[in-house]
């Protein structure tokens, strides 16, 4: 969708081998023309480093990170889609609006230590196949953090790679309240 998009097209563009999982008609314009982003950071059309399926099996490789953006209503659908890509994710997280998307994510994964806690600002919205409009940024839009309260070095290995992107990020202590407070 819209955010993912938004999301996953900053980074490819800063270099992040980014694999998107779409609706299939958005993948297959991306696949074909690219994914144009216009917004708040002006107008951006990504090809490199980016690789769009509409089915999660059709994913090749090892992931580092799964971040899932879905609406909160469409979680369980969309993990129970992705299971083949379970054994091939180290680390899963949700920019989801929720408190509770960090228990899913567990119970999906199997493993509550593969389950990283994240939040974001960021909007986007899926415009037509291939375009994401961009709409809502702040200085600081993303924050991750370990569950137990710990700043890990994936945490801010991801913080760092948004920060790359132009998205703004820390890598916080505290992640259990950020996501309270958002």
């Amino acid at each position: 969708g819209g955010l993912g998009s938004v999301i996953g097209g900053y980074l490819a563009k800063s270099g992040v081998e980014t694999t998107l999982i779409a609706r299939p008609a958005h993948a297959d314009a991306i696949t074909r023309d690219g994914l144009r982003i216009e917004g708040v950071r002006g107008e951006h059309h990504i090809r490199d480093k980016l690789t769009a399926v509409s089915n999660p099996a059709d994913a090749s490789g090892e992931f580092d990170y799964l971040i899932l953006a879905t609406k909160a209503k469409d979680s369980e659908t969309a993990l129970a889609s992705a299971d083949a890509l379970k054994a091939r994710v180290r680390t899963v997280c949700s920019v989801q609006n929720t408190i509770v998307k960090e228990q899913i994510l567990a119970r999906w994964i199997g493993d509550p230590a593969r389950v990283m806690g994240a939040s974001t600002i960021e909007g986007g919205t899926l415009e037509a196949p291939g375009f994401a409009r961009n709409h809502v940024t702040v200085p600081t839009t993303a924050y991750f953090g370990e569950l137990d309260g710990t700043v890990s070095p994936r945490a801010q290995a991801l913080a760092d790679a948004f920060n790359a992107a132009g998205l703004g990020a820390k890598a916080v202590d505290c992640i259990r309240q950020v996501l309270w407070e958002k």
